[in-house]
């Protein structure tokens, strides 16, 4: 099996019936400027049978907030419209149990002390491996 279906699938450490389970029926919210990576963390997710709620700003996060419940955030930044720092307290405030990956991009401004400070959970780099993604994802869930 090639690379891009194990990636695709589900298939290796990440993509266990034991994690697959874990993420079964649970709510992901994800914010990110980019199409592209909304599309990506779709197909990442979908073996999983998980709700992926998807926004691409941080007002249309805001809209989708109170109905979204989620059981974990995926906040992707740089966000044209919102700071992530901002983003991230207002979920914080809503749901302080819910555990947020921040997705970095290289040339963003984001301390891990800033991140620390705001109770981030993990900080993941762009350019994203997908597996070390559902791991973390996995592991906040547990």
């Amino acid at each position: 099996m090639g690379f891009l279906s194990k990636l695709f699938t589900g298939a290796g450490t990440a993509g266990s019936n034991e994690n697959t389970t874990i993420l079964a029926g649970k709510s992901i919210l994800a914010i990110d400027a980019s199409l592209t990576i909304l599309v990506i963390f779709k197909l990442i997710f979908k073996p999983y049978n998980c709700k992926l709620i998807t926004a691409g700003s941080g007002q249309e996060l805001l809209a989708l907030l109170t109905e979204a419940s989620p059981d974990i955030v995926l906040l992707g930044m740089p966000l044209k419209d919102f700071p992530w720092s901002e983003l991230a307290r207002i979920i914080k405030e809503q749901y302080p149990a819910v555990p947020i990956i921040l997705l970095r991009s290289t040339f963003a401004k984001c301390s891990k002390e800033e991140a620390d400070k705001i109770g981030i959970y993990k900080v993941i780099d762009k350019p994203f491996d997908s597996i070390i993604l559902v791991n973390e994802v996995i592991r906040a869930m547990r």
